[in-house]
């Protein structure tokens, strides 16, 4: 499946699961992918956004950390690193 694809479609289970508040639904897509290839950038911002929701900050990071490691141009994961990292100081 191509980057974009798969893109898409993390990011529409992501998003739907958030509307309607089912978290455990957002993480079953990413945890697959994860599953089989643990470094999986995009894999890794969706679970670490799931953490982010969960207010599980510094776990959050723990998922961001290898997808901008291993897709440095990930955007949105230097995004949301961000306010992790300041959540999880100010939680410590």
């Amino acid at each position: 499946m191509d980057r974009g694809r798969l893109l898409r479609l993390l990011g529409v289970g992501f998003g739907v699961a958030v509307t309607v508040g089912e978290l455990a639904a957002a993480e079953s897509h990413p945890q697959r992918v994860l599953a089989r290839e643990g470094g999986h950038a995009i894999a890794n911002l969706v679970m670490g956004l799931v953490r982010i929701k969960q207010e599980h900050h510094a776990e959050a990071r723990g998922f961001r950390e290898p997808a901008i490691a291993t897709d440095p141009l990930l955007g949105k994961a230097h995004y949301q690193l961000g306010p992790a990292r300041l959540a999880s100081r100010r939680a410590a």
